[in-house]
Parts: structure tokens; sequence; C-alpha cells
């Protein structure tokens, strides 16, 4: 169930001085008495299970209900986000780590501190907030509200949420929400919200229709641009929202980026680069590039023989990293220089049809040099590596390694479930 209280405590000291430095280093601050300007987004590693990692660890949560915790690398002790070490980190209204059990999606590490997006349930009102949590645990707070709706009847509801990101100190989220059974009848609202970070003030970029409409989805924030895809079946209204589009930060306006087939998208973005995924003439993926600023055609940048339409592709440091099936490909100049498996599953295609297969199990992010996998599956994990309470493993590889032809998956942490952890957690559940 964790440490126990004096070998917390001195651990937590230890923590929390190295947490507070990493936050004096990443954080907002001035120079010369001007403003910093607030960080990028990082698109090769954010949205849904960014790594947050420091120097010294890393950071997590359970992606259902919160539970955030820290992971020392040097010696692989773990503790609760939580500067009180006599909490029962039970879900009371002091715990930093458990607040309140918040029922949370995505969680991102920006600017030295932790932010993640809760679904409040009142008992009157349902609905997502943006809250933010200091790296050393000794504060949490709601930066403000995103959306919320009436439910003083405590129906059944659904909230979803891609993937929030934040760039340039603004976070932008997606959202839906539908409360009661159905599907027509239960739309509450969906869209994407502009906040700022500091102050919480909304600005609704985008708003949908009906509980079909078009959905913002794989957010990418990059130079002046933030991208977005939009996929729904709001047939009633022609699709007229279906496809990839991007919100100019400087004018606030939003435009279609490139007009394209329906299994076409905006997968991958640099400052100068945007990449586009698209079917070739023998239903194989090509990878495509245009000028992220004029939109001009570049020319192709990989040629691959995948079928999976749905294979997310990360832009970095000059390559692009494909996932296919069973493995993480990086491409330069159009050229494969290295690949590292991650899955043993067969997959089998038609010759002549769009596939998509979302290895809803695995997730991919670069950070510091290395590739991660999010192995939520729990498929392919050595027994030695199982630990009691996991949610989903994380592993990382050099990318030299994979380049050299001898990568090799390293286990870094477990991402832990609140309901395996948290004292009295089982009896608030089945209260």
């Amino acid at each position: 169930m964790g440490l126990n209280i004096s070998k917390s405590l001195k651990f937590f000291t230890r923590f929390a001085a190295a947490a507070v430095s990493a936050a004096v280093l990443c954080g907002c601050g001035t120079n010369g008495g001007e403003e910093k300007m607030p960080p990028d987004d990082t698109p090769w590693n954010h949205g849904t299970f960014a790594i947050m990692e420091t120097e010294n660890g890393y950071y997590s949560n359970d992606e259902q209900t919160l539970c955030l915790r820290y992971y020392e690398k040097s010696t692989g002790a773990e503790i609760f986000l939580c500067a009180k070490p006599e909490c029962r980190h039970n879900g009371n209204d002091y715990c930093t780590a458990t607040y309140r059990y918040l029922e949370t999606t995505n969680t991102l590490m920006y600017d030295g501190a932790i932010y993640f997006l809760a679904v409040e349930n009142d008992g009157d009102t349902v609905g997502f907030a943006l809250y933010r949590t200091a790296a050393d645990g000794s504060s949490i707070d709601r930066v403000g509200e995103v959306f919320k709706a009436k439910n003083p009847a405590e129906k059944e509801y659904s909230a979803q949420s891609d993937g929030f990101i934040i760039h340039r100190g603004y976070a932008y989220i997606p959202y839906f929400l539908a409360v009661g059974s159905g599907t027509v009848n239960s739309f509450a609202g969906s869209g994407l919200i502009k906040m700022n970070i500091r102050t919480g003030a909304c600005e609704q970029l985008f708003s949908g229709k009906g509980y079909f409409s078009s959905y913002p989805q794989n957010l990418k924030g990059c130079g002046d641009y933030v991208y977005f895809d939009m996929w729904g079946d709001d047939a009633e209204n022609g699709y007229d929202h279906y496809g990839t589009y991007r919100y100019n930060t400087v004018n606030g306006s939003i435009s279609p980026v490139v007009e394209k087939e329906e299994f076409a998208c905006a997968a991958a973005v640099t400052e100068d680069i945007l990449y586009y995924t698209e079917p070739s003439e023998n239903y194989t993926l090509n990878i495509s590039m245009y000028d992220a600023e004029s939109l001009e055609y570049l020319g192709l940048a990989a040629e691959t023989d995948l079928k999976n339409f749905a294979a997310e592709v990360i832009a970095y440091d000059g390559m692009l990293f494909v996932p296919d099936d069973n493995n993480v490909r990086i491409y330069r100049d159009g050229e494969v220089i290295g690949s590292i498996g991650y899955s043993e599953v067969e997959y089998k295609y038609a010759d002549k049809i769009y596939t998509f297969n979302y290895n809803m199990g695995f997730d991919f992010k670069i950070s510091d040099g290395k590739l991660y996998c999010n192995n939520m599956a729990n498929e392919y994990i050595p027994e030695e590596w199982v630990e009691y309470g996991t949610g989903h493993y994380v592993l990382s590889c050099p990318i030299e390694d994979i380049i050299a032809g001898n990568g090799v998956w390293k286990k870094e942490y477990a991402v832990k479930r609140s309901l395996f952890l948290c004292e009295d957690v089982e009896e608030y559940y089945w209260h």
C-alpha cells in the first residue's frame, strides 16, 4: 500500500526539493523585467498518456480516477503526490494526490506544474473542469470550468475528451457530454474550448450541433497554429466539419488544412512541415509533406507498405516514427533507418479495402531521446515486470539503440490504479 510515514517523510523531503528545483527551472518567470513566453506544445509527447518526465523521476495519474504519483529514477521508490505524510490518500479534500476521487481523462506536465481534466458531478450538474497540482504535491487548484449541464436527477452520463493540450499558455480542450440514455435526446454539448491557464477564462472555438456531430480529436500545437481532426457521423448536416482544421492563435481564424480524401488526415507537424497520411493507389499508407504556412505540396516523405490508415505518426528531430501492427519504424529521408517490435498479434487485410486498426492497447511518445510505449493491453510483459494494481506499463528504449539495431524495451514504471492503492477507495465506490 505504499511507504510507511517515516520513510515517506524522508523520501518526500528529498523529492519535494527536486520537484521545486525543476519547477523553478521550468516555470514562469521574468528575465530582466520581461515576462517569459509560455512554452509551446510538444507534439511528440502530449495529450493522452503523455510522459511526465523530469531529471530525477516521473509523474503519473490513473486515467480513470485521480491517483497522482511520483516515481524516483535512482531508487525506484514510489509515492503519492501529496505533501502531507500523515494523509491517508482516501479522496479527502486535502489530498492533492486523490482529491475527491475525481474522474479524470488525460494529465500533462506543463511549465513546472501538473494539469489534468476532471469530470465533476455534484448531484445537480455534470461537466468538465481543468485542475492544476504543484509539482511538489503542496497544492491543488481548479483552473477553470470547461462545460457543464444540468443533471438534478443524477442520470447516467457519457463524458469524453480526446485529450487536451497546452500551447503557449492556453489549454485546448475537446469535450463531449451526453446526459441520460439514448443518443439524440441525451446530447448535452460538444466542442473545443480555449482556456487561459492563468485566469481560467474560456473561449468557445467550436460547438457541435448534435450527438453525431464531428468531434475534435488529435490536437497538435505548433508555432502559431493548433491543428485538430474532426471525425463524426453527422449525415444530417452533410459532414460539414469532417477533416483536418487549424486554429490561428494570432488572428483567431479556423480553416481547413488540406482538402483530401475521407481517410486522409494531418498526422504530424513541425514548424516547417505538415505531414499528411493518405492511401496510395495500392491502398498502402503514404506520408506526404506540405509547407506548414502556405500548405503547398512538397512531395512524399515516405511510402510504406502499411494498410493501417489509423497509424499514428510522430515527427521528431528530422525523423518520422510510424507504428505498424507489430513494430515502430523510424524513417529518415524516406528510408527506414530502424525499427523495434512491440506486439505479436496477426492482422489480415483485404487487398483493396481501406482498413482502420487503432491498436488501442498501445500508445507511443518521445521524451529526452527515448521512445516510450504505453502498454495499456498489459500484453507481452515479462513476468518479473508484473506489479499488482497496475493500470498500464510504461516502457522505454533509447532512439539511438533502435537505429543501431539493438533496441530493447526497458520497464520504466507501472501506472497504478487508485482502486488498488488508495485507502478506503473500495468503500467509496461501493457506498
